[in-house]
């Protein structure tokens, strides 16, 4: 994925977040992490990419 490409999902995920609001913005963000894992259909590197999240906040 380009840094372009990044920066588009990015945009889609804040408009996205700004739509269902602040109250909605967890359930959100947990239904597309559990659409991508799916998508990814790779549990450990599903489980990898959550724990180096986890790390760099």
């Amino acid at each position: 994925m380009t840094h372009q490409d990044l920066e588009t999902v990015y945009e889609a995920l804040a408009t996205g977040i700004d739509a269902v609001g602040p109250e909605q913005a967890q359930v959100y963000l947990a239904k597309i992490a559990l659409a991508l894992a799916d998508a990814l259909n790779d549990p450990p590197a599903t489980l990898a990419i959550i724990a180096e999240c986890q790390a760099h906040i």
